[in-house]
């Protein structure tokens, strides 16, 4: 009871408390406690082997999951219906998994338990969660059976995802992710927590703590920007306060007033869904709709199958009308549960096959099996094996031959510094990511290759949640285009160019009128576009002016760090300490207190310069290592050749390659070879000649050093006479 162990039975606290209650109660030993739980446990065990042995068929459930202690266990669920139609459902395990959680040790903890239970020829579906390695789980037990084990997701799950995806759109996940770093900061922070809470005493409000995120559950981000959000006020006031939070904090974490009106409208649409003008919500909606129709396969038509969750709606009560279906599809769901129950006495084993009616599976796999075998879907958390596939999962099916291979996005790094338990970092790393990844170990930081861009989220919130020192680069989902526009007169404003940008449909961040070297606004605009787009360059007339639009080249210097002075990455993806560009110190600049008259100090080469500074031996390092590694993977360019005139060698390629084609007689051949002979010659006799006529310069300016020498006292006393007797 209440989680105690046995041994707690025979303390001493426990036979006085016992004294005074019962003193007549006999207490039971701790062995004696142990050997009745084992007759019960074996009695229990005995009553579940004769009703999983009475049922034809088992549908199981499994899943993997983490203790408080962190401690990795599998656990593994029947359900089956009596000789009454009762429903039966039983745990058969929950034990402690040591090996990684791969689709191979997943596949032989399910065989081993389904052996033990002798219900190996008895279980027709397995419910999981999407994760891949489970997927492939289930394939691989399935491989080892007479019939086909079938998959089907979680629903929750499965809804989940779709979710999240929403949740994905660029101005919904900035303000998560940065209400998530607010939460983080208050769990994190006992003085700001204190302050949290005093500053709810003062306003009257309920004394609570600010509640994290879970990934798992879409509730747990109602939850977080409900309590967020209802705790505005003492938010702010504990933001604003000095003495609790600094200006780097407060400016790091703190949400602007456009966020709060969207964490708002996030609140009730959460709670539940509910109309909202905004664009944003309405993209979360959408999104929402057509995954969990695509994920749930909705759209009905006439080659659609009957699936297993249409089936079990059917037979639910409160569903057997089948109203949200089609009126064509009703007809099928009907019939095929007919079949389903005339032919269920006859051949238990081949139910999944026969009520949805597949042609004949009789022919064997002969592929070999693969953890992730090659098979296409629609998105990475559809599974891979599902009700309908009967034939070889492994070869392509005619209408796979039409889909056009997706393109994997490109997944920036993440180098991670400061790792201290290695072991315990990959563990939880492997435990988050769904795909596999590379760790690469450079000089200074490990490099994280991840695969997948929900790995890459999900990685980040880990590092972020657990402060650990890293940084990383922009998604090229949310790459933004910059791009100039020109023959803008400069007496139209920022503002003006801007409104009629957003006019055209044009999703604009910022406009920005450059300057030239005296600080005097030329006829050029910067703007900044949320989504890089082609549409803006077909542009050629703005506010009736005629304008050229061009993108706007790239800097040529290497980007550095405001945050860390770190070089080839940008404070917005950098989650390093902070380290000051003027004295070299653990803090930002804004707090630096060195004196003004105090030489600076480099964090990078502890020389006396700022850290900023593109004279800085540490910064010429790297520029020359980028310029190396530019000119490698580009052989032809000049520099490759630093023996040689690039003027000279850039003629000869471009000669060789015009004469290729050109028709060359014994005669011309004959004059170019002697050309080149005498070209030869001649320079060999130029070389001769400087041997021989440096040694003999070298002679006589050695002659003439020494006669100046010898002669300089005579010279300076001639000097001397002359100047006493001038007048």
């Amino acid at each position: 009871m209440n989680q105690l162990p046995l041994s707690f039975c025979s303390s001493p606290g426990f036979y006085q408390f016992m004294a005074v209650v019962e003193p007549n109660y006999k207490i039971i030993k701790e062995e004696a406690l142990k050997k009745r739980l084992h007759f019960f446990k074996s009695s229990i065990e005995e009553k579940i082997r004769s009703d999983l042995k009475a049922v034809q068929s088992v549908v199981c459930t499994s899943d993997c999951w983490s203790s408080l202690a962190q401690n990795s266990y599998i656990s593994i669920t029947a359900h089956a219906l009596n000789n009454d139609w009762s429903p039966m459902s039983f745990t058969l395990t929950t034990q402690e998994m040591e090996e990684r959680h791969t689709a191979l040790n997943i596949a032989d903890k399910l065989e081993n338990v389904f052996s033990n239970w002798e219900i190996k020829d008895k279980v027709t579906t397995i419910i999981t969660d999407n994760a891949k390695n489970v997927v492939n789980a289930v394939q691989l037990v399935s491989n080892t059976t007479n019939d086909n084990i079938s998959d089907v997701t979680c629903a929750a799950h499965s809804l989940q995802l779709s979710i999240n995806k929403a949740l994905r759109e660029d101005s919904i996940s900035e303000i998560l992710d940065q209400s998530s770093k607010l939460v983080g900061h208050f769990k994190h922070s006992n003085l700001a927590k204190q302050s949290l809470l005093n500053k709810q005493k003062q306003l009257g409000m309920p004394e609570t703590s600010l509640l994290q995120s879970c990934k798992t559950r879409w509730n747990s981000i109602f939850l977080m920007l409900e309590r967020i959000f209802k705790d505005r006020c003492p938010i702010s006031a504990v933001m604003a306060d000095r003495s609790v939070t600094s200006t780097h904090i407060a400016q790091k974490f703190e949400i602007s007033e456009h966020q709060w009106l969207k964490i708002e409208a996030l609140v009730i649409l959460l709670k539940p869904f509910q109309d909202n003008d905004d664009q944003s919500i309405t993209y979360f909606k959408q999104t929402i709709i057509f995954d969990i129709k695509e994920r749930f396969n909705l759209e009905w038509n006439s080659k659609s199958r009957v699936s297993v969750r249409q089936i079990a709606s059917f037979l639910d009560p409160r569903y057997k009308n089948l109203d949200h279906e089609p009126l064509f599809a009703r007809e099928n769901i009907r019939s095929s549960v007919i079949n389903l129950l005339n032919n269920i006495e006859t051949d238990a084993h081949n139910v999944n096959t026969r009520y949805l009616n597949l042609p004949d599976t009789s022919k064997k796999r002969t592929s070999s099996v693969a953890l992730t075998p090659p098979h296409t879907s629609k998105n990475r958390f559809s599974p891979l094996l599902t009700l309908q596939d009967t034939g070889d999962i492994y070869n392509t099916t005619e209408n796979d031959s039409t889909q056009q291979p997706q393109v994997r996005p490109k997944i920036p790094p993440i180098y991670v510094y400061n790792i201290s338990d290695y072991a315990n970092f990959h563990t939880s790393l492997a435990n988050i990511t769904l795909d596999n990844f590379s760790i690469v170990n450079t000089k200074s930081a490990l490099k994280i290759n991840l695969n997948s861009i929900d790995d890459y989220r999900t990685a980040t919130k880990l590092f972020d949640e657990t402060e650990i020192e890293y940084h990383t680069y922009q998604l090229p989902e949310n790459k933004q285009l910059s791009v100039v526009i020109r023959n803008l007169p400069v007496n139209i404003s920022e503002a003006c160019i801007y409104n009629e940008l957003q006019e055209l449909k044009f999703e604009v961040v910022s406009v920005t009128r450059l300057q030239n070297q005296f600080k005097s606004p030329i006829p050029i605009v910067a703007v900044l576009l949320s989504k890089s787009s082609n549409e803006i360059f077909s542009l050629n007339r703005l506010l009736h002016c005629v304008i050229i639009v061009e993108p706007r080249k790239p800097s040529k210097d290497i980007p550095q760090c405001t945050n860390c002075q770190r070089f080839s990455h940008t404070k917005k993806f950098c989650h390093l300490p902070s380290r000051c560009v003027k004295c070299a110190g653990d803090h930002h600049y804004s707090q630096c207190q060195k004196p003004l008259e105090a030489p600076p100090k480099c964090v990078n080469c502890e020389s006396n310069h700022p850290a900023n500074y593109r004279g800085c031996t540490f910064y010429k390092e790297i520029l020359k290592h980028k310029n190396k590694n530019k000119n490698s993977t580009n052989p032809t360019h000049s520099w490759n050749y630093p023996n040689t005139k690039p003027n000279e060698n850039t003629q000869n390629i471009h000669s060789s390659k015009d004469n290729t084609n050109k028709q060359y007689t014994y005669a011309s051949a004959c004059n170019n070879n002697l050309n080149n002979s005498n070209s030869t010659k001649n320079t060999d006799n130029d070389n001769d000649f400087m041997k021989t006529l440096l040694p003999l310069i070298n002679t006589f300016v050695t002659q003439l050093m020494q006669k100046i020498i010898a002669n300089l006292p005579a010279i300076i006393n001639s000097l001397n006479l002359n100047t006493n007797g001038s007048p």
